[in-house]
């Protein structure tokens, strides 16, 4: 067993509890030569905790809270490990390892996770490891060219105008502000079969040619804008 700076470590996906036990933190730490460690529990209090890393190369850490998220003893210590070796092996085999590799007996533990914990461990890894696929994945990006009907001023109530991308067809956009927090985006179609977007902004929201840019852009993957003379929005709708 190996001693681990468990503060610094990024769990693969989440930590899970395996168990608990109700035994002491201060006896184990030092009946297991294990330092301990504290953090602030997220209004919780402080918690206490010892990390280490088993010899098959798995990395627990044992908690001891100052109160309690749910409804259990103060003097349970919860053993987290992450989701993804729940989901693999479930919790009987990791207590068992914790048993030989802490020295302690099997009447050392409770609510040891049952199947269908183990059954949610494996939707919640799928789902982390699905997002964290995603974050990683570059997103497309596009030239784009954009036109102004009408924006001269600073600090405008309506914006329309048209833009294409990648020398595609030329669509129209219409922004406009309303009493809401977000801005808000849909899709149209209008009368002529011409695509394009209509979007709002919140009232205290800056309305002019840059903030349509940089709104437009984050929408439609385009980093930088070419502004150019295209045809009327009003026409072409």
């Amino acid at each position: 067993m190996k001693d681990m700076r468990w503060q610094a470590y990024t769990w693969p996906t989440i930590d899970l509890q395996v168990a608990t036990m109700p035994v002491s933190l201060d006896d184990l730490a030092a009946r297991c030569q294990l330092e301990i460690g504290s953090f602030d529990g997220d209004g919780l209090g402080p918690v206490r905790s010892i990390g280490f890393q088993t010899t098959a190369g798995h990395f627990y850490v044992i908690s001891e809270w100052a109160m309690w998220p749910i409804e259990q003893p103060k003097s349970l210590l919860t053993v987290l490990i992450d989701a993804t070796v729940l989901a693999q092996l479930g919790a009987e085999p990791l207590v068992a390892e914790l048993i030989e590799e802490l020295g302690v007996s099997r009447s050392d533990f409770t609510r040891i996770a049952d199947a269908a914990a183990q059954e949610a461990a494996a939707k919640i890894a799928a789902e982390i490891k699905a997002m964290i696929l995603r974050s990683k994945l570059p997103k497309p990006q596009h030239d784009g060219e954009i036109s102004f009907d009408l924006a001269k001023e600073d600090d405008m109530s309506f914006v329309e105008g048209t833009y294409r991308l990648r020398q595609g067809e030329w669509r129209v956009f219409i922004f406009s502000r309303y009493d809401g927090k977000q801005v808000l985006s849909s899709s149209q179609q209008w009368e002529s079969g011409v695509g394009g977007w209509r979007i709002q902004t919140p009232q205290e929201l800056k309305l002019n040619r840059e903030s349509v840019m940089q709104i437009l852009g984050d929408l439609l993957y385009v980093e930088q804008w070419l502004e150019v003379r295209g045809p009327d929005s009003m026409n072409l709708r």
